[in-house]
């Protein structure tokens, strides 16, 4: 049993967290890979919750071999695991938003919502707020 941070392509710089063992199933070698996630966070969440599910085999792990699980998972990670995962939804809505803001400057009345949509959505908070002042066509780029 052990966890190992790899490579799914050799020319990306992005590594994931698996859970890999090998046991014995009717007189074969069977290998276990579980995926476990990209980020620190992530995969300690998930190492958790397949220790508790048995890694779906039913397995009941002594306390040691947990800790040692989650040691190896701690002391292998890369430094890219350690940052978060960016939020690439948000950051398309806030250049579409930026798109729009500049093709209508000119226009106060659609611009100025737009404007408002845009800080609010950069703040991270909820634009459902601002959505009766928006025109129609552009409300579904609005929502994130």
């Amino acid at each position: 049993m052990r966890v190992v941070w790899e490579k799914t392509k050799p020319n990306s710089k992005r590594r994931y967290a698996y859970f890999r063992h090998s046991y014995w199933e009717k007189g074969k070698v069977k290998p276990l890979n579980v995926y476990l996630g990209k980020t620190l966070e992530e995969a300690e969440r998930r190492l958790e919750q397949e220790m508790l599910n048995g890694f779906g085999r039913g397995w009941v792990l002594t306390a040691d071999e947990k800790a040692k699980l989650i040691r190896q998972l701690r002391e292998l990670a890369p430094p890219e695991a350690l940052e978060p995962t960016p939020d690439w939804r948000k950051q398309v809505a806030i250049r579409a938003v930026r798109r729009l803001v500049e093709r209508y400057k000119a226009r106060p009345d659609i611009a100025e919502p737009l404007q408002k949509a845009l800080e609010a959505i950069e703040a991270g908070g909820q634009v459902n707020h601002l959505q009766e002042k928006i025109p129609r066509p552009w409300r579904a780029i609005m929502e994130v």
